[in-house]
């Protein structure tokens, strides 16, 4: 996110910062090396000052088993950036982050905290992590005496060799009860969709159940009990094994009608899972999930998080012309090959993150997401859909989004003071995530249920 100190640097800065937004949630490194980290265990919290702007980090320093450095940047929406720890005889904390060019290093203080240095191409600036505060009431655990039953499923995903690894709910009484396929949002997620401690899948669960649907929700491919590479994998991969979770819950005698429930990108894999393959659900169902396409999704991101980390109108400005520049290079037309290519040009003599965004930008993944419209899959769709949004969404516009989808036929709504998560939000800053004191706001599971009870009635 910094580029050299000088005249060059002065005149860059701010241009720079935005260019570390995009989707750097989405970046995938290798893992940390060896080193004694048990003295830094734990996770901590500091602020990286930056041209005039804060930017809150978040450390996460794991030394049993596997040793593991990660770092979260919330305002930016990147979590889990794994890092690379090398030995230190002196005892101090050596990390760094190689596809973004920085590096931390730091020493334990007396009082507890961990004072150091954030270095990236060339420019240093102090930054001090304190132990962040614990909040254990963030997770949510299903009761006990839930009235439903959880247990392991797996399947193979056929021509693949991939399996996958789940929990079916199924709630109490006799079926066959109505039944969905949960799918996840961008970026290797647990069957869970686990994130900043909250567990939207779980709690997505546990609210069905209680209202007579049963749900089937799972590891991404090369995430926990699920095999194969998330890595090399893109939206139709994902779709290939949404469609087989969904074969693999209607073999299932307690259940009846099943469909799918897809989560921001887990909605486009549910749009190519019934218009492009076999699948063939009896309902769809939604939560902020793109009808427009992925670059006027992600240009929208750019702006509303610029204007949450309070950059000016001049550096803004600035930002978004170097941020329209990689997105129309990204969509050029051709292959793979040649669009990597004119994300190069574009990237050319820009600063190293930019350059690093650029090469993530022309990846298989993002190639193919780039050339999928979200709309025009649901045009095809013959099954029930509903799309619901959440108003302070800060990732998928919700009045953009929603407009999309009714132009495509598909019935929605928004949730007045939601976020992306369809939590209550002041702003919907991703920063907001782990504050919000509900998983969940009431009314949506309801929406939901109802929704796909309607739909196995059809």
């Amino acid at each position: 996110m910094i580029r050299r100190i000088g005249t060059r640097w002065r005149r860059l800065r701010h241009r720079v910062a935005a260019a570390w937004i995009i989707l750097l949630a989405l970046l995938v490194m290798g893992g940390a090396q060896a080193q004694d980290l048990a003295p830094y265990a734990g996770d901590w919290e500091g602020e990286l000052q930056v041209g005039g702007t804060t930017l809150p980090l978040v450390l996460h320093v794991m030394p049993e088993e596997a040793p593991e450095v990660t770092l979260d940047s919330p305002m930016q929406g990147a979590f889990g950036l794994p890092g690379e720890a090398a030995p230190r005889e002196d005892g101090a904390l050596d990390a760094s982050w190689s596809v973004l060019g920085a590096r931390y290093e730091g020493r334990l203080t007396d009082d507890g905290a961990i004072d150091g240095t954030f270095s990236q191409s060339g420019a240093t600036f102090p930054l001090r992590f304190e132990p962040a505060e614990a909040a254990p009431s963030q997770a949510f655990v299903p009761p006990q005496d839930a009235p439903y039953e959880a247990g392991e499923m797996g399947l193979v995903v056929p021509g693949t060799g991939v399996t996958l690894s789940g929990t079916l709910t199924l709630p109490e009484g006799e079926g066959p009860f109505p039944g969905l396929v949960l799918i996840s949002g961008s970026g290797p997620q647990d069957r869970d969709e686990t994130l900043f401690g909250r567990k939207p899948f779980a709690v997505l669960a546990d609210g069905l159940a209680r209202e007579g649907i049963a749900t089937y929700r799972y590891d991404d491919r090369g995430v926990g009990g699920s095999t194969g590479s998330f890595e090399d994998a893109t939206s139709r991969d994902f779709a290939a094994d949404a469609e087989a979770a969904l074969d693999a819950l209607r073999a299932r005698p307690e259940i009846g009608a099943a469909g799918f429930l897809g989560h921001s990108e887990g909605g486009i894999v549910a749009g190519l899972a019934a218009a492009e393959r076999d699948a063939d659900p009896d309902m769809i169902a939604l939560l902020a999930s793109p009808f427009e396409p992925m670059d006027a999704v992600l240009e929208r991101q750019s702006e509303t998080m610029m204007r949450q980390m309070g950059l000016g109108e001049a550096a803004s400005v600035q930002n978004m012309a170097l941020q329209r520049r990689l997105l129309a290079a990204a969509m050029t037309d051709g292959t793979r090959e040649e669009a990597c290519a004119a994300l190069a040009r574009a990237a050319r003599g820009a600063p190293e993150p930019v350059q690093n965004q650029a090469g993530k930008l022309c990846t298989p993944w993002f190639y193919t997401l780039f050339r999928i419209d979200p709309a025009a899959l649901y045009a095809q769709v013959d099954a029930p859909v509903l799309a619901l949004f959440g108003e302070r969404d800060s990732q998928v516009d919700a009045a953009a989004n929603a407009q999309a989808a009714e132009a495509a036929g598909v019935k929605s709504h928004v949730f007045e003071g939601l976020n992306h998560l369809f939590q209550k939000a002041e702003t919907g800053a991703i920063s907001e995530y782990a504050q919000a004191g509900a998983p969940m706001a009431d009314g949506v599971i309801a929406a939901l249920a109802a929704f796909t009870r309607d739909a196995a009635q059809q």
